[in-house]
């Protein structure tokens, strides 16, 4: 039996205050963001979707002096559009209605000459009506901007799903920074989303993975809505929101961006479970095959682990010992293995070198333990 262990793909993150731009999205080299926090010069974030919700994304617009500025949208599906305008903004001019134009699609944008209160307006795309709305990111204050969709699930009627996008402008994401959050949330051709009156609060700072809680309502306070915004800063600075909504009365349903980073088995709090073989360690036979491979480096490698990507399983022993069987593949990628029991203390672990059965004994029957891999094994 072969195990293909493919190799992992490692993020650098930059420093806080430096945007790493790449050729397609209209940026080229590090931009030192604190340069531009009080002009209108500088890096914007937004939420755009079509009015009838059958497109949405996000939007990254870079106004530069003295060249032409480009914006670049990315669809939920993955693809993307270059923007780009004629117009020659000047520093600490008041920007009005610059035309950005894209292969069928437009936008105009107007800043205030210190950057703030960036307006988008008279947004086509595809020949249909459509929305943005942006913030300023600064060396102060970061900017993300997710897209999803807002589904009925109680009382709709046959109601379609429509477009959920949400914006926050806060801190690093950890500790409890309040946040400006816009939501932009597309019902029957209207943007019900709020500037305003949204909250994000009780942050938790887990230093892997931090969460906080997040709420609001639409215009007229028709529905109320809360959720969680989680981040990480292990798949390069990710974060997702998911959460309820309700009109209060009949209806109610819920909301849920389009980015995922927590992938189950990413991290030891949504483990894949797996059971195991019911005889221990006198299995002579594996029972399950995993592969650790395009996962996450949780940065928790246990004494035994290799630093790399890892994927995590959850068992409820059922026998006092476990046999792990490790095999390679051509290419003789060492694997890594490390169990914990129920409260994440390391229990055993081998750092790759050994060939065929290892056993484990000591396990107690009926608790629940953590396996981590880094590679591949198979477990008996």
């Amino acid at each position: 039996m072969t195990l293909l262990f493919l190799s992992c793909l490692f993020i650098a993150c930059s420093e806080d205050k430096l945007i790493e731009q790449q050729g397609d999205n209209g940026v080229e080299a590090a931009f030192d963001l604190s340069i531009s926090d009080n002009s209108n010069l500088g890096l914007y974030r937004g939420i755009f979707s079509t009015m009838n919700s059958s497109d949405r994304g996000t939007i990254d617009l870079m106004i530069k002096e003295g060249t032409s500025s480009r914006a670049f949208l990315t669809l939920s599906d993955g693809t993307g559009l270059k923007f780009s305008t004629s117009e020659v903004i000047v520093l600490e001019t008041k920007v009005i209605n610059a035309l950005f134009v894209a292969d069928g699609a437009s936008f105009k944008f107007s800043v205030n000459r210190d950057g703030s209160n960036p307006i988008f307006s008279e947004v086509t795309f595809g020949g249909e009506d459509a929305a943005l709305k942006g913030a300023k990111e600064t060396s102060r204050l970061a900017v993300t901007a997710q897209s999803g969709t807002w589904i009925c699930t109680v009382g709709c009627g046959g109601s379609p799903s429509s477009t959920w996008s949400v914006l926050f402008v806060t801190g690093d994401g950890t500790g409890n920074y309040a946040a400006d959050v816009t939501t932009m949330i597309l019902a029957a051709g209207v943007d019900i989303g709020t500037t305003t009156g949204n909250t994000q609060d009780t942050c938790i700072d887990g230093g892997e993975v931090s969460s906080c809680d997040i709420a609001g309502a639409t215009l007229g306070g028709a529905f109320t809505w809360t959720g969680t915004h989680s981040y990480t800063s292990l798949a390069a600075n990710c974060s997702e929101a998911s959460g309820v909504w309700t009109d209060g009365a009949s209806r109610s349903g819920t909301f849920t961006s389009d980015v995922t980073c927590f992938t189950q088995g990413n991290f030891s709090f949504d483990p894949i479970p797996f059971t195991p073989n019911a005889e221990g360690t006198g299995c002579a036979t594996e029972d399950n095959t995993f592969v650790a491979s395009n996962w996450t480096d949780t940065g928790n490698p246990g004494s035994c682990g290799s630093g790399a990507a890892d994927v995590w399983y959850s068992f409820t022993a059922n026998a006092t010992g476990l046999t792990i069987f490790t095999t390679f593949g051509s290419t003789l990628t060492t694997p890594f293995w490390t169990i914990y029991d129920d409260t994440l203390i390391e229990v055993d672990c081998n750092v790759g070198n050994s060939f065929g059965a290892i056993a484990i004994t000591g396990l107690v029957v009926g608790r629940d333990y953590f396996l981590q891999i880094s590679g591949g094994v198979d477990v008996g």
